[in-house]
């Protein structure tokens, strides 16, 4: 089957009119595509632009006739090092070829996102005298894929949130249970034991009773403990800061760590419901890989408002870990999932008998 090509082919027979076809066709070609197509001459200066280049970027041939230079100024500043030094890297050594990315000038002074591709002609010696290359503007395809990224994390934030608030409620439930029949049982059996305890004698029965009444005591006061803990009551009501404070208070009482909490007070205004539990859970989940892994003495927690970001940050002197061994167990990956759900940034920091330091930025 013959071509179009193969024509033109047959009807060039001179090299004069076969460079004039390949010259024609790749005129054409640049006409075809969404590119700026170049050819720079390192032995004459002289450089071929597309009319993809104008297109693209606004440039007619008077502002282009400086060649290099014209390329060169227009380089965004922050890529115009790289970009240069990469150039020179090529055309000093063997490879032929290179791609990148780089902020580029139009002529209406805004700048587009460009994918560059060129590729150096060497002669026998391997001596470059000759560049081609191809500009391609990336900034739609890059805002498409930003929207597209946008959009998971928003998916991935509401169905976060949504796990966050049917797990709240779980535990409300739970919480009511606990405190309003489980616990209100305990209380009338330890009623009841005190009225035994009025109309029972004095030979060893009294010490049964007494035992009985202590381990119940014990189970009311660990069945509130675990409600508080479920279900922080005091946070609708006093607010972020006062319920930090509560926590800590109850976690010293149970592990003798020496808690230290200092916060911004501006805080308790600027931040809303939803992040003021996000931040109380990412505590309470620290304070619980702190008592079981840590064999800490004392921590820090603290909260700040930097440059309108709520920075939470908790530090131990326990033993630390090894960051190459570091594997998140449930209470990390439980923070990183609430962070991210904000938007926000998740880090964790250790060292060997260095202790740790949790930081995240909402």
């Amino acid at each position: 089957m013959k071509t179009a090509f193969d024509a033109i082919d047959k009807e060039a027979h001179t090299p004069s009119e076969m460079f004039g076809e390949s010259l024609q066709r790749y005129k054409l070609l640049s006409l075809t595509i969404d590119e700026g197509i170049w050819d720079y001459n390192l032995e004459t200066g002289l450089t071929y632009y597309s009319k993809g280049i104008s297109r693209l970027f606004g440039y007619n041939k008077e502002d282009m006739r400086d060649n290099f230079i014209w390329w060169r100024d227009n380089l965004h500043p922050s890529d115009k090092k790289r970009v240069i030094e990469r150039l020179e890297k090529l055309l000093k050594g063997k490879e032929n070829a290179w791609w990148g990315e780089y902020l580029f000038r139009c002529k209406n002074g805004s700048y587009k996102l460009v994918l560059e591709k060129l590729y150096v002609v060497r002669n026998d010696k391997g001596k470059p005298y000759r560049i081609v290359g191809t500009m391609q503007d990336l900034t739609k395809i890059k805002e498409i894929e930003k929207r597209g990224e946008d959009e998971k994390i928003k998916q991935h934030r509401d169905i976060t949130l949504s796990i966050m608030k049917a797990e709240e409620e779980e535990r409300r439930e739970i919480s009511e249970e606990l405190n309003e029949n489980i616990n209100q049982v305990l209380a009338t059996i330890n009623l009841h034991i005190e009225a035994v305890k009025r109309e029972a004698d004095h030979y060893g029965k009294m010490e049964w009773l007494n035992n009985a009444q202590k381990l119940l005591r014990q189970s009311i006061e660990n069945i509130r403990s675990i409600s508080k803990q479920l279900t922080p009551a005091s946070l609708p009501f006093f607010g972020l800061l006062p319920s930090v404070e509560e926590l800590l208070i109850t976690a010293n009482k149970r592990t003798k760590i020496k808690f230290h909490f200092r916060a911004d007070a501006v805080l308790e205004k600027k931040t809303d419901k939803e992040k003021k539990l996000m931040l109380y859970r990412t505590i309470q989940l620290q304070l619980k890989n702190i008592r079981m892994h840590s064999s800490a003495t004392s921590a820090q927690i603290k909260m700040q408002l930097v440059k309108d970001k709520i920075k939470l940050s908790v530090k131990d002197n326990g033993r630390g870990f090894d960051p190459a061994k570091l594997k998140f167990g449930y209470g990390f990956s439980r923070i990183q999932r609430l962070t991210e759900a904000y938007n926000g940034s998740f880090s964790v920091k250790g060292r060997p008998g260095k202790g740790c330091v949790l930081e995240v930025i909402l």
